[in-house]
């Protein structure tokens, strides 16, 4: 009879575990409610922080397109007055400026005249100490005149560059302009 004792024994287990069953399923049924209740106040934060982050999104945008348009409008007053337009100017009327005669011409440091010609978008060219800062035009130029001087002369050469004499002087110096004997004319070997 012991098996008959342990089946007792066993259906006595599994009837206490079935009461044990329903007091755990309305205890998580209690559970189940809260968690729900609280995934609703969970929602609720997430759905605001979604609203947060979309205003915060335009007022962003809002803000790039703001400064976009006050880049826009400052770049072309920044040299308006003062030096800055004065460089431009005198640039634009000669073509070419050394950095080194910019303090005599414009009462503005050689760096300053560098870094202005560079944000104006001109060619500068290194010369060893100097730069010539010149216009698109009148670097084309220089270098439809370089190429038509047919003299191996560098004194001679220099006399038909015109008011390009100085930075062809400088250049050959430097060794970045030579006759070309064979081309018979004078080339650049830098590129601005």
């Amino acid at each position: 009879m012991t098996s008959g004792k342990k089946l007792d024994e066993y259906l006595g287990q599994s009837r206490g575990s079935r009461r044990l069953g329903v007091s755990s399923i309305s205890s998580s049924a209690s559970e189940l409610r809260e968690v729900k209740e609280r995934l609703k106040v969970i929602e609720a934060k997430v759905s605001l922080l979604e609203d947060l982050l979309s205003e915060a999104l335009e007022t962003l945008k809002s803000i790039e397109a703001k400064l976009e348009k006050i880049e826009r409008a400052w770049k072309p007053q920044r040299f308006s007055s003062g030096r800055g337009r004065f460089f431009k100017d005198l640039l634009e009327k000669e073509g070419v400026i050394l950095a080194s005669d910019s303090k005599q011409k414009l009462g503005i440091s050689p760096q300053r005249a560098v870094t202005l010609a560079r944000e104006f978008g001109a060619i500068v060219l290194d010369l060893d100490g100097d730069a010539a800062l010149m216009t698109e035009d009148a670097y084309r130029e220089f270098l439809d005149k370089l190429s038509s001087v047919k003299t191996s002369d560098p004194e001679e050469a220099a006399k038909m560059m015109g008011k390009y004499s100085k930075v062809f002087l400088l250049l050959r110096r430097k060794g970045d302009v030579y006759y070309d004997s064979k081309g018979r004319r004078w080339r650049l070997i830098i590129e601005p």
